[in-house]
């Protein structure tokens, strides 16, 4: 998924959605960023730069936020006032929730957004760890966490 600075942010953490409960076993999972858009790069793993995961993450079921904490993250993520960042979250397990789109790309809607920043709507799905074959039209379903600069 891409996000859109509209202030100069620095992201710190985000939540994610997963069909693991607190009755599963933590999962490993990894977060990759690039500046600019991830189109044409869904494939490329020496595109991205991996910034997270420390530690697991404890599932917290399909209808409530799972935290990938600050500390798990290696580095946080700058991004500039009008800039776009790109970020890949995946795991090896194939309990990552999303939302198919079933509609526009990228660039025709706008996602979710506030003040500070805008996710933009029509991220893919990548099926195969880490880098697999890329789905169009999947919403990232999350949290991000920042700071305003």
């Amino acid at each position: 998924f891409e996000v859109k600075a509209i202030q100069e942010v620095d992201v710190t953490s985000i939540d994610v959605h997963t069909s693991l409960t607190l009755g599963d076993s933590a999962f490993q999972l990894e977060i990759y960023t690039k500046k600019g858009t991830f189109l044409g790069f869904e494939n490329d793993s020496s595109s991205w730069t991996k910034i997270c995961c420390r530690s697991t993450v404890m599932g917290m079921g399909p209808m409530s936020r799972s935290p990938v904490l600050e500390a798990m993250f290696y580095s946080n993520v700058l991004i500039a006032k009008g800039e776009i960042q790109s970020f890949y979250v995946t795991s090896k397990n194939a309990d990552l929730l999303y939302t198919p789109s079933g509609g526009p790309s990228r660039n025709d809607h706008e996602g979710s957004w506030n003040y500070d920043l805008r996710v933009l709507g029509g991220g893919v799905g990548v099926m195969g760890y880490p880098f697999g074959t890329a789905v169009a039209d999947r919403e990232w379903n999350g949290v991000i966490h920042y700071n305003v600069n």
